[in-house]
């Protein structure tokens, strides 16, 4: 938080503090978070960093100061490649808090209305918990009806059931907006699984070629839905699951992420060093 970089800060401490979000004006409001607060903290802080270039650039307009990239990362060993084209019916998988408005349910039952028009044997699963019930108001009771016959709810789950679920998938989606980085994007590439995003915010940086993915421009849904459905026969493609899982390894921890980090702590340490003597 800023309150404890800011902190780090005055007692003395070399501090690395990474903004977490893809912050803008409205975000900070929506956070509670004081702007004159957050400002001071990333000009003050001796290493300012951010999960992605696009987050990075929300913080040099807020502050003035561009942070360092340094992304999440994940153990792709702890989620096996499933190779080879994906079978059975055609399964899109959303993976995030649906009851967390920015991660864009809404939009995304919007375009499965559409989607089910073109693939009507297509299923989306939910699986990241949260309560749904705002997002299928927006619908009439008759599509309600027939968007829920296609839909399964299996909850949160433990993070153990996360590797299996997105090797069953088509595709992943994540539809929200000013995403910082979204690691569930790189999770589902490394089992092999290809994704779908909106065209904003982190995600621009993880689906930046066609053969992992498609991106949809932000609040359209009929996009949305031309993006899953030429991502579902991306899917049926050979040769889509190991590209899938070349790309998820640009951020792998032990071999890309982890060294990124260890090497801010590193420099960030040195300085406070040599600026203490």
């Amino acid at each position: 938080t800023p309150t404890a970089a800011l902190a780090g800060v005055v007692t003395g401490h070399a501090t690395a503090y990474t903004v977490l979000g893809h912050p803008t004006a409205e975000s900070l409001r929506a956070r509670r978070l004081d702007p004159l607060l957050f400002r001071t903290t990333v000009r003050r802080v001796r290493a300012p960093l951010a999960l992605s270039a696009s987050a990075a650039a929300g913080v040099a307009e807020l502050t003035g100061v561009r942070p360092q990239v340094v992304p999440p990362g994940l153990r792709t060993a702890q989620f096996p490649l499933v190779a080879g084209p994906r079978s059975g019916p055609p399964t899109v998988l959303f993976a995030s808090d649906a009851g967390d408005r920015r991660k864009g349910l809404d939009l995304l039952l919007a375009a499965f209305v559409q989607l089910l028009d073109e693939m009507p044997d297509c299923r989306l699963v939910l699986a990241g918990g949260g309560d749904t019930s705002w997002a299928f108001a927006a619908f009439t009771t008759v599509e309600r009806m027939r968007i829920r016959d296609r839909v399964d709810d299996v909850g949160a789950g433990e993070l153990a059931d996360l590797p299996a679920r997105f090797a069953a998938a088509w595709v992943t989606v994540l539809p929200s907006l000013n995403e910082a980085f979204g690691l569930v994007l790189v999770e589902s590439m490394a089992t092999g699984t290809p994704v779908v995003a909106c065209a904003s915010g982190g995600p621009t940086e993880i689906v930046d070629r066609p053969e992992v993915g498609r991106l949809a421009p932000p609040g359209d849904p009929a996009a949305l839905a031309a993006a899953l459905q030429s991502a579902l026969a991306l899917a049926a493609d050979p040769d889509t699951a190991h590209r899938c899982a070349q790309q998820a390894r640009r951020w792998d921890w032990g071999e890309v992420v982890g060294p990124a980090h260890l090497e801010v702590y590193e420099r960030t340490a040195r300085a406070s060093r040599i600026s203490t003597r």
